[in-house]
C-alpha cells in the first residue's frame, strides 16, 4: 500500500504542470493576437500617391510678373463729387445702384420734367406770337416809309412805327432767351454723373421732393 502511493504522486504532479503550461501558452497567444489586432486598427491610413507633374519645355521669354500684397488699409479716391439737384421737383426714378461704375454724363436719376416741359412750350408759343407781331409791324413800317417818301404822312408816324418794330424785335430776343433758360431747366431734370468713377451711398429715394 505504501509503495503504490509513492509511485502515483509524481504522475499527478506532472499532469498539473502540463495544464499550467498549456494555459499560459494559450494566454500568450491570445495576447499576441489582441496586440496584432489593435495595431492593425490604429495603423494610419495610407497617404495617396501624388501624381507626377507634367513638364513642358518652351522657349524662355521676358514679361511682367504680377505681385499681390495682402494688407489692411484705407482707399481714398483721387476725385470725390457730391451730386446735388439743380432744379426743384419730384424725383421720378433713381437709375444707379451703390457701388456701380459710371461714366461722365451717364444718367443717374430723373426729376419729373412735365412742369419744365410746359414752361418751355409756353415760352416757345410766346415767341411765335411776338414774331407775328414783329412781322406785321415791319409791313406797316414799309408802307409808312413809302408814304413818307411821297410826303403823304407825317414823319412822326414813320418814326413811331420804326420804334415799334425795334420794340417788337427786342421782345422776340427776350422770348428766345426765355426759351434757352427753360430748355436748360428741362435738361437739369436729368441728373447725370459729372465724372467717371464709382457711385457711393444713395442719400434719397424715388418719390421724394428734391
Amino acid at each position: 500500500m505504501v509503495a503504490a502511493s509513492a509511485v502515483g504522486a509524481p504522475h499527478r504532479s506532472g499532469r498539473r504542470l502540463s495544464w499550467w503550461f498549456l494555459g499560459g501558452l494559450l494566454i500568450c497567444l491570445a495576447g499576441i493576437g489582441l496586440w496584432l489586432l489593435v495595431r492593425e486598427l490604429l495603423k494610419p491610413a495610407p497617404v495617396p500617391a501624388v501624381p507626377p507633374i507634367p513638364v513642358v519645355a518652351m522657349a524662355a521669354k521676358t514679361g511682367d510678373v504680377p505681385v499681390y500684397l495682402t494688407g489692411i488699409g484705407t482707399v481714398q479716391a483721387y476725385n470725390t463729387v457730391t451730386v446735388h439737384v439743380r432744379v426743384n421737383g419730384t424725383l421720378d426714378k433713381v437709375i444707379f445702384v451703390e457701388g456701380q461704375d459710371v461714366k461722365a454724363g451717364e444718367l443717374l436719376a430723373q426729376i419729373d420734367p412735365r412742369s419744365f416741359q410746359a414752361q418751355l412750350n409756353q415760352t416757345v408759343a410766346a415767341k411765335a406770337r411776338d414774331e407775328a407781331l414783329l412781322a406785321d409791324a415791319r409791313l406797316d413800317l414799309e408802307r409808312y416809309q413809302k408814304l413818307a417818301a411821297q410826303n403823304s404822312i407825317a414823319l412822326q408816324m414813320r418814326d413811331t412805327q420804326l420804334a415799334l418794330v425795334a420794340q417788337d424785335a427786342a421782345i422776340v430776343k427776350n422770348d428766345q432767351a426765355q426759351i434757352d433758360y427753360a430748355a436748360v431747366q428741362l435738361v437739369y431734370t436729368a441728373i447725370t454723373s459729372p465724372i467717371s468713377g464709382r457711385t457711393g451711398v444713395r442719400m434719397i429715394d424715388a418719390g421724394n421732393i428734391v
